[in-house]
């Protein structure tokens, strides 16, 4: 039987606790005792009562993975220490490894971040890099100059051409090691002796630079340097096959300056911020417990 009693507000009806709560909503029997002889007895209150929602939960925060990024070019390696890196950041240069290595905050707490400068060698001295310590045949040296005449300064690269191609298959060569053109001498000389009509035969002394200037940038993102290197001619006892070596010291020394000089540029660009650049390397150890 529904209660037809009106109602004020705030009061539920006993229909409306019967039913099912709303989303939300719970319903609650609380038992007072009276608080006096008057009021008479216990009362039963029944009631319903939004739930408090219950809070939301995070999940659980991982760490992000330390930092370990490789840059091939120094522009990238600057504009990143320069966003990310502080007062406490110490780039290492190590000329051994040709790599330069930048711990984001020395003095961290727990695990250190280190990102890596490892430049890459510009495509047009590769070639040139490449002959480190080789002997190369005349077709294979006449090839290496055809292929970078653009690089070569001094010489020039066409006349070098044209005189590397007067020493052919079909001519009887002979090195020479010194070659007396009126007042001047020359290092490297070749004789030539070709078959002429009638059967007789003629020879020909041709001299050859003593060295090969190349303009080239030695590391991506570095600025052009001119590079001399010593050309060196060899053979064997019977003095008829011709080798040719550039000399290996020269083209290790421009990539320790290209190095040196990347060095100077991060200084340059880096200390302004606080960083510390030093020759050196990173490394980890454990602390020992006297």
């Amino acid at each position: 039987m529904e209660d037809s009693r009106p109602q004020t507000k705030g009061q539920t009806t006993i229909k409306e606790l019967a039913s099912a709560p709303k989303e939300g909503m719970r319903t609650v029997f609380d038992v007072v005792e009276a608080m006096s002889e008057g009021e008479g007895g216990t009362k039963l209150v029944i009631e319903r009562r939004a739930l408090n929602p219950e809070p939301a939960t995070e999940g659980t925060r991982k760490e992000s993975a330390a930092r370990a990024h490789t840059f091939f070019a120094a522009a990238g390696f600057i504009a990143y220490l320069k966003r990310y890196g502080s007062k406490n950041t110490v780039v290492f240069a190590d000329s051994d490894s040709r790599q330069i290595q930048a711990v984001i905050d020395e003095e961290a707490k727990g695990q250190r971040e280190v990102v890596t400068l490892r430049p890459q060698t510009h495509p047009r001295w590769e070639p040139w890099r490449s002959l480190l310590g080789r002997k190369l045949s005349l077709d294979d040296f006449r090839e290496l100059i055809t292929e970078n005449r653009k690089a070569i300064t001094a010489p020039d690269g066409r006349g070098l051409i044209l005189a590397m191609r007067q020493i052919r298959m079909s001519t009887e060569v002979q090195l020479q090691s010194g070659v007396m053109r009126g007042d001047a001498a020359a290092v490297n000389g070749i004789i030539i002796r070709s078959k002429v009509t009638g059967g007789g035969a003629d020879s020909d002394t041709l001299a050859l630079p003593e060295s090969i200037t190349v303009r080239s940038a030695v590391l991506v993102d570095e600025p052009e340097q001119d590079i001399e290197m010593d050309l060196i001619l060899s053979g064997n006892r019977e003095g008829n096959e011709i080798r040719c070596q550039l000399s290996s010291a020269d083209i290790r020394e421009a990539e320790i300056a290209s190095f040196d000089g990347l060095i100077g540029r991060l200084r340059v660009e880096l200390e302004p911020e606080e960083f510390v650049v030093t020759h050196g390397a990173f490394n980890q150890t454990r602390w020992e417990r006297v």
